[in-house]
């Protein structure tokens, strides 16, 4: 195996060091049980931080199957709530949260596969599919005990993605909501209805006609909210997958006017199939507690597989995404150090539980490569 040459190793080395970065894994779920029909499988499996308890508000709807969690949206009309409580701890008497410090952010990552998504012309401007976290502090029961809880209750306050599911988009597709449900009712699930909410910012993530979801392709759908100052919050969504306006859609806004930073439930509701997609398979689901400044990334090596070919790997902070960027020039005219294209955008998220992550670039046919990592 022939290395790359030593200039570039030591220039590599100036790009960034690692530094201790103190992250706390709630959830990182790649597994669910085979359920067939026996649903409440799915509510008493919590084994934090490896599983989490799953609830629906249409029991027959939502099943465990080769170790995925699938769930269908009504035909017509109505619309399917699927939630846990990601710190339940199994303590009837204790209301366990996370409580986001200054400083703090609090991230979830699920890995979702649609079927049947509709088209533009049915969809129209409806946004039918919402996903986000709350806080239900003394309104839940741990799903452990076998009995679980109802979502249908007042008062549950947090952010939700209310999301424009289309193959292509009718609008911008992004729009965030904070829930304050002033006039939720016993009769209403989480994110039923808009009327609980305040929409926060502008919508993002894109312009009418973008092209949106296909089918049967893995959509990793981020959302993060961030304590950045004393009554303020910043909300994050990314979703990457193939067939995205440059592999991934965003948008970001700021809170000041609810600023929630007290968390524990997490919830998906997609409304009728008419509107949103038939079916949906989550394959992973994780939650995490991270600071909001990552530690620089470091590459700690690079090899020449063959020609051609260069493999990258690098040290990352647990639940944050990194972009690779190469030159083969520096400080030219035609490529200047301040120019460097990038390789992969959102590659990869990085995972709860991975402080190593490595890429694979086929492309490197000139004499000499330039790397850097980014943390967007």
């Amino acid at each position: 195996m022939k290395k790359v040459a030593p200039k570039l190793l030591t220039l590599l080395a100036l790009l960034g060091s690692t530094l201790a970065v103190s992250a706390t894994v709630i959830v990182n779920q790649t597994n669910w049980p085979d359920t067939g029909t026996n649903y409440s499988i799915l509510q008493t499996n919590q084994n934090l931080p490896y599983t989490v308890g799953w609830s629906s508000s249409k029991d027959s709807a939502y099943y465990g199957l080769s170790g995925s969690l699938f769930f269908t949206a009504p035909s017509s009309g109505g619309s399917l709530t699927l939630w846990n409580y990601f710190t339940d701890t199994n303590n009837l008497d204790t209301n366990d949260q996370v409580s986001l410090a200054v400083g703090q952010q609090i991230r979830t990552v699920a890995t979702l596969t649609f079927s049947n998504v509709q088209p533009q012309a049915i969809v129209s401007t409806h946004r039918g599919f919402r996903w986000g976290i709350v806080y239900a502090g003394p309104l839940q029961l741990p799903f452990t005990n076998g009995t679980g809880s109802s979502i249908r209750q007042i008062g549950l306050l947090g952010y939700a993605q209310n999301m424009q599911m289309a193959d292509f988009f009718n609008v911008a597709p992004l729009q965030i909501l904070a829930f304050t449900n002033v006039n939720n009712d016993d009769g209403d699930s989480l994110f039923q209805t808009t009327s609980d909410a305040d929409q926060v910012g502008g919508n993002g993530g894109g312009t009418t006609n973008d092209p949106g979801f296909g089918d049967n392709i893995p959509y990793t759908l981020i959302l993060t909210v961030a304590h950045t100052a004393t009554n303020t919050t910043t909300i994050s969504t990314t979703v990457i997958g193939t067939g995205l306006t440059n592999g991934a859609i965003t948008q970001t806004v700021t809170d000041t006017n609810y600023a929630y930073t007290n968390f524990d439930t997490f919830a998906i509701r997609p409304g009728a199939s008419s509107v949103t997609a038939a079916g949906f398979q989550l394959t992973s689901f994780e939650v995490d507690v991270l600071p909001i400044v990552p530690a620089a990334p470091q590459i700690t090596h690079i090899a020449r597989l063959n020609a051609g070919t260069n493999i990258i790997t690098w040290n990352a902070s647990a639940g944050y995404s990194y972009s690779v960027l190469r030159t083969n020039a520096l400080g030219t005219a035609t490529a200047p150090s301040s120019s460097w294209p990038v390789l992969v955008t959102g590659y990869p998220v990085g995972g709860s539980l991975r402080t190593s992550l490595s890429w694979t670039d086929t492309t490197a046919t000139a004499s000499s490569s330039f790397y850097r990592i980014s943390s967007p």
